[in-house]
């Protein structure tokens, strides 16, 4: 696969600080919500990398780069598989052949781990280049995993047909879309299954 040139850099780290310095954050299987919780739930050597997965639409589950992930070698990068377009999911699958990746059930993926290459004596700057790079590869894409509700559903689930919706979302800590009369978990996610992508042919 062909290095892709696209701008951005990692955040710029301490670099004397090593991997065997990384606490596990136990948190880092919960999936994303909001950009906001990327630097709650992520070890800061895949924080850079996560973000830009995130800007790009695509679902991370879990991600590990600490001191328990010296023994194999290696940390990790969750994606949701499903949730992929049809062209990250090539370039996923692309990864996965170069070694670059692995598939977590095969027969039916769910999941794609970036594999992010470590030691006792890599640095988290070090660290952090090397998952950003791997993220490089991936495209903007529609954002389709976003967590939502129609008015109806809510109404049905809290038996309260005759609350306004922005009583119901107040209740529920929700926004709520009047243009699409649809919840969501926060503001962000509802203007990101907006955003219209447009893809280059590169």
């Amino acid at each position: 696969m062909n290095e892709p040139q696209l701008e951005g850099t990692c955040t710029e780290l301490a670099p004397s600080v090593t991997i065997k310095n990384i606490q596990p954050i136990r948190e880092s299987d919960s999936k994303l919500q909001q950009k906001a919780d990327i630097r709650k739930l992520v070890e800061e050597p895949l924080i850079s990398a996560c973000e830009r997965l995130y800007d790009l639409n695509l679902c991370t589950w879990r991600s590990s780069a600490n001191f328990q992930d010296i023994a194999q070698g290696h940390g990790v990068i969750s994606i949701d598989f499903p949730s992929l377009s049809d062209r990250n999911k090539i370039i996923a699958k692309k990864l996965v052949e170069e070694g670059k990746a692995e598939l977590f059930t095969p027969e039916e993926p769910r999941l794609v781990g970036l594999i992010v290459p470590l030691n006792k004596a890599s640095t988290v700057a070090e660290v952090s280049e090397a998952a950003f790079q791997l993220v490089r590869y991936f495209k903007k894409q529609k954002m389709t995993w976003a967590t939502k509700y129609s008015l109806g559903q809510m109404r049905n689930w809290l038996k309260s047909p005759d609350k306004t919706p922005e009583e119901i979302a107040q209740e529920n800590n929700l926004f709520y879309d009047p243009e699409t009369q649809t919840f969501f978990l926060n503001e962000e996610q509802c203007l990101k299954t907006k955003e219209i992508i447009i893809e280059d042919e590169k």
